[in-house]
Parts: structure tokens; C-alpha cells; sequence
């Protein structure tokens, strides 16, 4: 995989446009080049690869392994959607989890394994057993590095990083009056030179993520400010579900460090959440039986309760009642990161806050990433196939990447 150094108004023609560099994107790439080798391909990101929202992704990826456990997981997810999900979507993407697993085990993906070389699995908010598979608090970085050093084996794929794309080239199908248009390229931005650029290609596949960047607290990074969703409602593509951007409940709450998550996987080991003016658990007021275990949607709602309650603009994450060397080995990166800023989690509060996190809605499609829009396509959090319905179950964005 190399780089191409764009000059002034070039024109380049591909096989096919992958616009975001996420575990979506670059798990399409990956497949659509064992299916056709030949095929050339541009993957446009609009920072560096370390800059998608994947990459970020701490926690893990859900996966159900025997029969009962997949039945027990569409049911978790059906129930965090709060009675919007597409049960069909559901049904097909879940089923696939042990598979999606073992693919990324085979791209290199180190999944933390106990001391008998067993797969781990963690327990997080809305699940009603462990199976969240996971690498140390790194998960989606260990991902990225992976799916990215196996996309470079190929020369067929060319990496356009710091590009973004602007607006989708269209044209009207010939002898079909009336009928949407279909897509046969983008214009793209280099960042580097501030020129627009033409490619083309038989088709366009949309990956650019959520759009966490409107909001003021956000676990996303600054790349992330909906631009396929935009593009492709520009060109006469349908949209669904926008409403439901899903609120993560525990964001770093800091000066120093910004779009900072702190992993739902701390509450799925034992963390309390407490009120800042009284120091006491408060969870009980708003889901006493699942406590800090509420599905996101609950738990975010009643920090923001909280909030407005009291002076402070953070309520504070507790997991002082575990072991320090535990807590530095299942969460190395937020350990690091928080003792960089003077917070000791083994034995200081963790100040935190409700973040816009994920983007239920998008890009209406089909189970394949059909769109209204012959030649394009769209994956991942940039399309709305009706997974997650009105809330996402936590880890399953990566599962859906996949």
C-alpha cells in the first residue's frame, strides 16, 4: 500500500472508493480484494489511520459463542433499542458474531487470553452475561493496526490519508426519467495542498463514521462530523433514525484532556457512580435492580439528572474497592492517562460526564449496504440498517463493522 501525491485538479479512476478508514472500511477493502484481486482501490481518510473512531474504541467487540448465548444477546439488543431495532437486522448481524471473532483472530488481532491461552471475555451495561472480547482497554487501536498491516500486503490499494471527501459525483441513468441518480465518483480535499480533486470509480462505499464533533462533549475525535451521512442526503440518498445519537455516560471530564472516554468495561468490572455533592451512589433512584449496569441510554439520563441537581457540571466514577495492580493490568491506556493529570483510579474519584458517542441513524440500507443510490454504498455507523434501533448495545459497533 503506498501513497499517491496529488497535483492540481488530477483526475483518478479506481474500481472502487472507500471513503473512511475505520474497522468498516477497512474490513471491506480486505474482502472485496480476496473476492477480486485486481481490484483497485482507493481508501480516503480524512486524518490519519489513527484518527477514526474504531481506533478509539476501548472496550471491545460483543460476540455471542453457543446458540443459547446468541438467542440471550439479540434479546439484550432488542431490549436496548427500547422496541426500535429491525429484529431482521438483528437476527443476521448478531448470529455472525463467533465468526467475526475468529476473522479477526485471523488478521492478527491479539484478543487477551487467560492463563490456559482462553479467550476473555468482560462484562458490560445492558448485557446479561460476559462476552465482550477485548484487548487490554485498546481494543479498537490492536483492530486497526492489524486490518491495516494486512491491507498493505496489497499494491492494488492506495491510502489517501489527511483527504477528505467533499460532495459525491452524480449523473442521471440514461433512459430512466424520474429515477434517483447514480454515483460514479467524490470530490476530495488534500489537506496538505487545499486543492479538489476528481476520482472516479464503478462505485462508492461510505464509512466516514458518526458525527460526535457537533456536540460539545464528545468521545469522538475531531474528524468525526458526519460527512458521508451529509454527502450522500446532498445527493438524493435517503436518511433515517438521525435522532437517536447515543449519549456515552462516562466521559473524562477534564481541562487538560479532551474527547477522553472512560470504558462502559470499568462499571462491567464493579465501578459506582456517586453524587459529587454527597459522595453516595445514585443509581438506585433510576435502575435498582441493574444499578451501574442500566443499558447507556438509562445511565446517561440520570447523570444528566444528577447534574442539574447539584453545582458541580460531572458526578464522579468510583473503582477505588479494586486492586491497584488489577486495575493497571485490565486498564493500562486509562491508567496512564488519567495518572498523566494527577487522578490515581486505584485511589482518587474519576470526575465524569454524559458525551455524544455513537450515531444510531444514517444512511438507509439494505443487510449489504445498498442505498437508494445506484453505485453507492454505505457501512458501519455511517448507515442506518436498524441494529441498534433507539439506543446501542455497548460493543456492538465493532460487531457491525465487521
Amino acid at each position: 500500500m503506498h501513497k499517491t501525491i496529488s497535483q492540481c485538479g488530477e483526475r483518478l479512476q479506481f474500481d472502487l472508493i472507500i471513503i473512511g478508514s475505520g474497522i468498516a472500511g477497512l474490513c471491506c477493502a480486505l474482502e472485496l480484494l480476496k473476492l477480486r484481486a485486481n481490484t483497485k482501490i482507493a481508501l480516503i481518510s480524512k486524518g490519519k489511520l489513527s484518527e477514526s473512531n474504531t481506533y478509539y474504541a476501548q472496550g471491545g467487540i460483543a460476540a455471542a459463542q453457543s446458540s443459547e448465548d446468541v438467542n440471550r444477546h439479540i434479546a439484550d439488543t432488542l431490549s436496548a433499542g427500547d422496541g426500535l431495532c429491525k429484529e431482521e437486522a438483528v437476527t443476521a448481524i448478531v448470529s455472525q458474531g463467533s465468526l467475526s471473532i475468529q476473522y479477526l483472530i485471523d488478521q492478527g488481532v491479539p484478543f487477551d487470553r487467560d492463563a490456559h491461552h482462553q479467550l476473555m471475555q468482560a462484562q458490560e451495561a445492558g448485557h446479561s452475561t460476559r462476552r465482550i472480547y477485548h484487548v487490554g482497554d485498546q481494543t479498537g487501536a490492536a483492530i486497526i493496526e492489524a486490518l491495516t498491516k494486512q491491507l498493505k500486503q496489497f499494491s492494488q490499494v492506495t491510502l489517501f490519508e489527511e483527504h477528505t471527501a467533499v460532495n459525491l459525483i452524480t449523473q442521471i441513468v440514461p433512459h430512466q426519467p424520474g429515477k434517483f441518480p447514480e454515483v460514479v465518483g467524490v470530490y476530495v480535499l488534500s489537506e496538505k495542498t487545499e486543492r479538489i480533486h476528481t476520482f472516479l470509480s464503478q462505485a462508492v462505499v461510505l464509512a466516514t463514521g458518526g458525527a460526535g464533533k457537533v456536540y460539545r462533549y464528545t468521545s469522538n475525535p475531531n474528524i468525526a462530523t458526519g460527512d458521508g451521512v451529509a454527502m450522500a442526503y446532498r445527493a438524493g440518498a435517503r436518511v433515517s433514525g438521525l435522532e437517536f445519537y447515543q449519549f456515552h455516560p462516562t466521559l473524562f471530564y477534564h481541562p487538560k484532556i479532551n474527547n477522553f472516554l472512560i470504558s462502559e468495561a470499568l462499571r462491567g468490572e464493579g465501578a459506582y457512580l456517586r453524587s459529587p455533592t454527597s459522595g453516595v451512589r445514585f443509581m438506585q433512584h433510576y435502575a435498582p435492580q441493574k444499578m451501574e449496569l442500566a443499558t447507556r441510554d438509562v445511565v446517561a439520563r440520570a447523570i444528566f439528572c444528577e447534574i442539574e441537581k447539584s453545582i458541580y457540571n460531572y458526578v464522579f466514577l468510583d473503582i477505588r474497592h479494586k486492586e491497584k495492580t488489577f486495575l493497571q493490568q485490565r486498564f493500562p491506556m486509562i491508567y496512564r492517562t488519567l495518572l498523566s493529570v494527577g487522578i490515581d483510579m486505584s485511589r482518587d474519584l474519576i470526575p465524569v460526564v454524559p458525551a455524544a458517542h455513537y450515531m444510531g441513524g444514517g444512511v438507509l440500507t439494505d443487510f449489504y449496504g445498498t442505498t437508494d443510490l445506484s453505485r453507492l454504498y454505505a457501512i458501519g455507523e455511517t448507515a442506518f440498517t436498524g441494529l441498534h434501533g433507539a439506543n446501542r448495545l455497548a460493543s456492538n459497533s465493532l460487531l457491525e463493522g465487521v
